[in-house]
């Protein structure tokens, strides 16, 4: 895993969740390579974003912090 500050709370997110890798990507709508990657560090593109505020939930001026 990534000490990236968005990797960590998300997968810590999905786990409080009790989801796989696979069971996310669903719920977003997406591949779970996508969500993979997310975890290991890659940033999420900028149209996943508001996805994610809604399935976490996080208010989005939280969710920018990750990435400063």
């Amino acid at each position: 895993m990534s000490d990236s500050p968005f990797a960590i709370w998300f997968k810590k997110t999905r786990e409080k969740k009790d989801l796989t890798q696979i069971e996310a990507a669903e719920q977003l709508g997406l591949s779970s390579p996508t969500i993979s990657r997310w975890e290991t560090g890659t940033a999420p593109r900028a149209e996943h974003l508001q996805r994610i505020c809604t399935w976490g939930p996080v208010k989005p001026d939280k969710l920018i912090l990750f990435f400063e």
